[in-house]
């Protein structure tokens, strides 16, 4: 999993590589664990795969400067996997 740009101003893209194609989420939180968007990415093919963030919460507002957390979430009839990693915001 790879984010990039990382840090970012505007947009960060979090590409992933899935071994077989499953159900994905991604979740973006700060520091101490409050969840500042989730996004629904679907049924997946195998391969790479991207989910863009726009630094916005849910409620559409840009997010503070800051570090905060990532986790995607990907589930296929054989496995369930969950990969955590840090995306820092700069304005």
């Amino acid at each position: 999993v790879v984010p990039y740009p990382n840090p970012f101003r505007d947009v960060t893209y979090i590409t992933f590589r899935l071994l077989a194609p499953s159900q994905v989420k991604l979740g973006i939180f700060t520091l101490t664990g409050k969840k500042v968007r989730e996004y629904d990415g679907g049924y997946l093919n195998s391969g790479y795969n991207q989910i863009m963030w726009d630094g916005k919460d849910k409620s559409g507002h840009e997010v503070g400067n800051g570090v905060y957390i990532y986790k995607l979430y990907a589930t296929n009839d054989q496995k369930e996997s969950v990969t955590y990693g840090k995306i820092s915001k700069e304005r």
